[in-house]
């Protein structure tokens, strides 16, 4: 099936990427929560200073207009400088994540020199902190390293914003590596002023409604969908760190139920982390019913997920519809699918013995029930300027209801990866999902997937299986496939101490998979692995498996059991 909206709406005027900066607004800016749990306030007039203080040095540091700036920084106006103050100087923006989210000093040396390999920039701007702590790993990567402190640029003069084409490439956006190494997707200004109008206009960042995100700032989800609307519309922004999210998400949901905000963004695992983490005593006093929007997107949903958190919040003025299950990726500068407002998201029955490219998945209400169906939330309708096709095998479009892979394109398409050949009209995602009432359904990633009896399995699939099992509930858990030794594998890895629970797991996992072979692993919690912005590493994770360097124990596996 192939569904196309191809005008974006004209009702609301969206400004350019650029023209705040010439009329910043005094009565709004960015609130910024410090490492005490401080919210400390920058108005937008010196938010605007900074950034043409910050494209003052970096032209006085020999950047000229097509040059890559990258940028390693935390969530922060320090960040949104260093963002804009690469444009207003000609240069392209290229985010990089922070040490921060690395817990191994030599991983994250390799995977920044891996991006700055792909980017070649002709400067490093870095947060002070992360340049004074990293400078000797920073420096044996090649690039100049500019520590963006208040003085860079305080004494040079003035230079003019650089007036953009709309073909050139205003980010270099790095895709998280969940299934492989970063990719560096190259976003020209048309594209990336079309994704910031289609979500303005969706999200409604107008009418004084605010913004709060604790997602990375360096990450699509965080930059593109939530920072960059917020200040070119100059809408009051919230921002935490991502660690301040996973250590407090108690003290996340109380800025949600303050009234302050309206509008975030988050990904599915972020809602059964608040389900784990968050009480109904942890929510006294707070009142939700100002929400406008919680988008949930970037990975297969759950609707059982969804509808758990609604209870939690309901009796706190959640009010239904307020989530908005959505679909995007880097190469499609973001957004693709997402549900209208104050809709609730329906859902559908898919029948796992179907999960076959170019066959019908959705069981009609007339259907026998069968065992185990999947409970799958839909990840809303295609955006405006946006078009979706799902193709077989073959790569023609399917009818609805058909399991295929995900096609998109449109007015936000990026041009393609930093190195490569330009994409031609349309992205082929390698995810696989199916249309059913107009909305697109995403079942994961078909390199996540073994075909077993000529069955698509999914991980994230089975990962919702297991998630229901007691003794993995509020469990961090992770389900990787692949080939081990010659056999279809799969494997989950269950950050919890070995015991009795690993019984019952490993009996689920067989009966999901007959013929596979199943391995159950008692995991240290560094061995579940995940991309800065929040996705499993499950690749990392299988090869880990396979050379026997895996961070656990090795409680079940039916390879070596039955031999």
């Amino acid at each position: 099936m192939s569904t196309t909206d191809t005008a974006v709406p004209d009702d609301a005027a969206v400004p350019g990427l650029l023209d705040w900066l010439d009329g910043p607004r005094s009565d709004r800016g960015v609130h910024t929560m410090d490492a005490e749990g401080a919210w400390q306030y920058t108005p937008y007039p010196e938010l605007a200073a900074r950034v043409r203080r910050v494209a003052a040095g970096l032209a006085g540091a020999g950047v000229v207009p097509g040059d890559v700036v990258s940028v390693v920084h935390r969530n922060g106006p320090g960040f949104m400088a260093a963002f804009f103050g690469a444009l207003a100087a000609g240069a392209t923006p290229s985010p990089a994540v922070p040490p921060a989210l690395f817990q191994d000093r030599a991983a994250y040396t390799r995977h920044l020199g891996s991006i700055l390999g792909t980017a070649r920039p002709r400067v490093l701007l870095a947060e002070p902190d992360i340049a004074q702590e990293w400078g000797e790993e920073l420096d044996s990567l090649g690039t100049p390293i500019v520590p963006l402190d208040d003085a860079f640029g305080a004494t040079a003069d003035e230079v003019p914003v650089h007036t953009w084409e709309n073909g050139s490439t205003a980010l270099l956006q790095f895709t998280s590596g969940s299934s492989s190494a970063p990719k560096g997707v190259e976003v020209s200004l048309a594209a990336l002023e079309g994704q910031i109008a289609l979500l303005a206009r969706w999200l409604r960042f107008r009418d004084g409604n605010a913004c709060g995100t604790w997602l990375p700032i360096h990450h699509d989800m965080g930059l593109v969908g939530m920072v960059l609307p917020s200040l070119v519309t100059q809408s009051e922004l919230w921002v935490m760190q991502p660690d301040q999210f996973i250590g407090g998400a108690a003290r996340w949901m109380r800025l949600l139920g303050s009234g302050n905000v309206q509008i975030t963004s988050v990904p599915p695992f972020s809602l059964a982390h608040v389900l784990r983490r968050v009480r109904a005593e942890d929510l006294e006093g707070c009142d939700f019913s100002k929400m406008l929007v919680q988008v949930v997107g970037a990975e297969p949903i759950d609707s059982r997920v969804l509808d758990a958190y609604e209870r939690l919040l309901t009796p706190f003025g959640w009010r239904p519809g307020t989530l908005s299950p959505a679909y995007g990726l880097a190469e499609a500068t973001l957004a693709v699918t997402g549900e209208d407002l104050r809709v609730p998201p329906p859902g559908v029955r898919v029948d796992r013995a179907r999960l076959r490219l170019g066959e019908k998945v959705v069981l009609d209400t007339g259907e026998l029930p069968v065992e185990e169906p999947l409970e799958l939330a839909s990840s809303g309708r295609v955006l405006p300027g946006v078009t979706v096709e799902v193709r077989d095998e073959a790569g023609d479009p399917v009818p609805p209801g058909v399991l295929g892979e995900i096609a998109v394109g449109g007015v936000a398409l990026a041009d393609g990866y930093r190195g490569h050949p330009r994409w031609d009209g349309a992205f082929v995602t390698g995810d696989a999902g199916f249309f059913w009432n107009d909305r697109l359904h995403v079942l994961g990633r078909l390199g996540d997937a073994l075909k077993v009896r000529g069955v698509q399995v999914f991980a994230e699939d089975l990962e919702t299986v297991l998630g229901e099992l007691p003794e993995l509930r509020r469990v961090r858990h992770a389900v990787v496939l692949g080939s081990l030794e010659g056999q279809d594998t799969a494997a989950v890895l269950v950050v919890k101490q070995p015991g009795e629970w690993s019984e019952p797991v490993y009996r689920a996992l067989r009966r999901q998979l007959r013929g596979v072979r199943v391995v159950v692993v008692a995991a240290n919690r560094g061995a579940v692995r995940r991309t800065s912005s929040g996705k499993p590493q499950r690749r990392a994770m299988f090869d880990q498996l396979m050379n026997g360097t895996i961070d656990g124990v090795v409680l079940h596996d039916s390879g070596k059991e039955e031999q």
